[in-house]
């Protein structure tokens, strides 16, 4: 699934627009209505960081989507050039650091103070027409729109029930310490403007954002300096609703942040309770609609 035209909500990186293809596995099972536009986005204010202080959020990440994928998977570099050589990606180490440091610049190029990268996740290095999985990071910026990490998945990505893809989010929202993170589909993403916090599940850090309204459609739980989102019904509907009441409320637009970020504290594992949750979820049946 790619993403072949990106709105960027102040750091929040949205995909808007994919591919058609779909299949009954995987995320076809979370998001039955719209499986091939799912994604998880993640933004933060300025938060200047060198490519050896990226390096172990890069390796913690490529380690989770690895995990999640299973081995037979490898993580290849975006072309940056539709001939170029396609190259694995360093999974750690001096290797790692130099990828980050030196991805999509020429050779003498002066070196802006921030990173960013492009990867995928393939089966086969030279199948570059389908993606399990596509990772866009762009992160060490000064500034508060600079910084957002976008995962688009594909259909077919190994994720088979709500409570994993809220596990997958919260995971990237402890590697990456950001302000703002969210799992929508760009299905969704178009049926909602002004967006605010409203998604499948969100996080948005309190020090970034202050406190923030509860829609009746959602569960909010504490968590580290912050808050977990989770919609109770899993469809565009439901979260078109959501957004609305979100609005009227007057919660936070999406893009609402520090210049400088205050990199919020986490806890290593998920809330209480969220099995629970995520049981309660309601994922209508698209025969249904």
């Amino acid at each position: 699934m790619d993403a072949d035209d990106v709105k960027k909500d102040e750091g929040v990186v949205i995909a808007t627009m994919t591919d058609e293809t779909a299949t009954d596995r995987g995320l076809s099972t979370v998001f039955p209505h719209h499986p091939e536009g799912a994604f998880v986005s993640l933004g933060w204010g300025g938060r200047l960081e060198s490519p050896a202080e990226l390096a172990p959020r890069y390796e913690a990440m490529f380690a989770l989507i690895r995990r999640l994928a299973g081995d037979s998977f490898r993580l290849y570099e975006g072309h940056l050039n539709p001939e170029a050589e396609v190259r694995e990606v360093p999974m750690n180490g001096a290797p790692l650091i130099e990828w980050i440091a030196s991805y999509g610049r020429e050779p003498g190029a002066e070196r802006v103070p921030w990173s960013t990268t492009s990867t995928s996740l393939r089966a086969d290095p030279e199948a570059t027409g389908h993606r399990t999985a596509s990772i866009s990071v762009a992160a060490g910026a000064p500034t508060r729109t600079a910084n957002n990490v976008l995962l688009r998945l594909a259909s077919d990505f190994p994720i088979g029930t709500a409570q994993e893809s809220v596990e997958l989010l919260l995971a990237l929202v402890r590697i990456w310490q950001p302000d703002v993170a969210v799992l929508l589909t760009s299905e969704a993403v178009a049926s909602m403007s002004p967006s605010t916090h409203a998604a499948y599940a969100s996080w948005t850090s309190t020090l970034a954002r202050g406190e923030e309204p509860t829609g009746r459609g959602e569960r909010a739980v504490p968590y580290g300096d912050g808050t977990v989102w989770i919609a109770e019904e899993w469809s565009v509907e439901a979260l078109t609703a959501l957004n609305s009441e979100l609005v009227a409320a007057g919660a936070p637009r999406l893009s609402k942040g520090r210049a400088l970020q205050l990199p919020p504290t986490l806890p290593h594992d998920v809330p209480e309770h969220l099995v629970d949750i995520c049981r309660n979820i309601r994922i209508p049946n698209p025969r249904g609609r």
